[in-house]
């Protein structure tokens, strides 16, 4: 479980072996949530008070802490004490961003990412077979046409050449998603404004929710990264910047789909909506993205013969790209079924 706190002028507090929420400003009195069923804390608000004590028992538990903005930019994470600190790792992590084993871990993570925004198209052409005009039907089927020969492209690109690669891989992506987004403005209702997708300053709707919930995603995977002692910065796709945390980039690509796209094309194609105040997202509307995006990650399903969620398999996978990093075991990629 992870404790989603939005409410201006709330406290938080140790007591026992729970967290203790209060905001009597609000007049919701206090909430307890046991520290053994939580997985982190997610604040969403300025004018929260939190104690000391509560920070070191939650970095003890290894429960991360993470402050997010209105734009969804992570302000602050108290990351978990406990991540394992291996110099092995980073030394083959700072290899492989410089040679062609980083081109591999790349062209894997892209070639899933197109291949889940197929398989998004293809899931709601399925669901609404009916009732989709067929000139919309037709649109949706060459864009999933035209995505699925971008995908089997990647596997022609040569890694031998580490920055042509990317720029290569930069631009198979690039052509991909347009086609997706072009496709995504024939399934979601006019009324929303979305024309394609915009991450700078977006005015419509769905690109704010879809930033928003990237947002989020970027500090669930950038939690799962730490704990496996893989660096946020070393990144095999996104160039190398001063405190940005490439390797988080990359990896997220391989959940977007799964996580916030799915998620949210349902949401505002079941007549949801957002509010919206001096070009921000109202905050009644950021607790009910976070509600939405949460309810998918936690959300179980059937995969290779078991229940699990989405959760489970971001960590899973993040543990097989440190194997693979470490030369140890292949990561297979989370494709989508549709």
């Amino acid at each position: 479980m992870i404790v989603i706190v939005s409410d201006f002028g709330t406290f938080l507090r140790q007591r026992s072996e729970r967290m203790v929420v209060i905001n009597r400003r609000a007049g919701d009195g206090e909430a307890e949530y046991p520290f053994i069923d939580m997985e982190g804390v997610l604040i969403l608000n300025r004018g929260i008070t939190i104690t000391t004590d509560l920070i070191f028992e939650l970095q003890k538990r290894s429960i991360n802490i993470t402050l997010i903005d209105k734009k969804s930019d992570i302000h602050l994470s108290f990351e978990n004490g406990s991540a394992v600190n291996d110099p092995e790792l980073i030394k083959n992590q700072v290899y492989a961003s410089q040679s062609p084993k980083g081109c591999e871990i790349a062209r894997a993570i892209i070639t899933c990412k197109l291949k889940n925004q197929a398989a998004i198209l293809k899931f709601f052409m399925k669901n609404n077979a009916e009732r989709m005009p067929e000139t919309i039907a037709r649109s949706i089927k060459s864009a999933i046409e035209k995505i699925e020969l971008f995908a089997g492209s990647i596997q022609e690109l040569e890694g031998d050449d580490v920055e042509k690669f990317k720029s290569a891989l930069f631009l198979v992506e690039a052509h991909a998603a347009q086609k997706y987004f072009r496709a995504l403005t024939r399934l979601l209702p006019e009324e929303i404004g979305f024309n394609g997708r915009v991450q700078r300053t977006p005015v419509d709707q769905f690109n704010m929710a879809l930033n928003y919930c990237y947002g989020i995603l970027k500090g669930v995977v950038s939690n799962y990264l730490n704990k496996y002692g893989i660096s946020k910065y070393l990144g095999m796709l996104h160039s190398h910047a001063a405190d940005r945390i490439s390797f988080t980039f990359d990896v997220m690509e391989e959940f977007r789909q799964a996580t916030c796209d799915l998620a949210l094309i349902s949401f505002f194609r079941n007549g949801g909506k957002i509010g919206v105040e001096k070009g921000k997202i109202d905050m009644e509307s950021r607790r009910k993205l976070a509600s939405i995006f949460f309810s998918r990650l936690n959300s179980t399903f059937v995969y290779n013969g078991g229940e699990t969620n989405m959760a489970e398999i971001i960590e899973e996978k993040i543990s097989e790209i440190r194997g693979l990093i470490l030369g140890k075991n292949p990561h297979r990629p989370f494709v989508l079924k549709w």
